[in-house]
């Protein structure tokens, strides 16, 4: 199976390491048990419920439960804590960016 999240660990590694040449660079992996949440993740990421002036205020969860739906899912209660840990930690860096 693809790894969804290569090129996210990969530019945040190189952001850590601003000398690091991701060629040359060693590869994080996906843990297996993480495969069904990032892909859910990489669909619903963009699923977003927003507030007054388009500021995000969280990832839909009714666009989660499909995405886990639809990629048959069997433990929708512990991929759905991890698509939102994953959410709120990549949220939390756009707005320290931004800021």
């Amino acid at each position: 199976m693809d790894d969804p999240l290569r090129p996210v660990r990969q530019g945040l590694l190189a952001a850590r390491d601003s000398s690091c040449d991701m060629s040359e660079s060693g590869e994080v992996e996906l843990r297996s048990e993480n495969r069904e949440a990032a892909a859910v993740y990489m669909l619903t990421r963009n699923q977003v419920i927003t507030a007054g002036m388009g500021q995000v205020v969280d990832i839909s969860i009714p666009a989660i439960k499909i995405a886990m739906d639809l990629h048959g899912v069997a433990d929708q209660k512990a991929c759905l804590a991890k698509v939102i840990r994953v959410f709120h930690h990549f949220e939390k860096k756009r707005r320290e960016q931004s800021a």
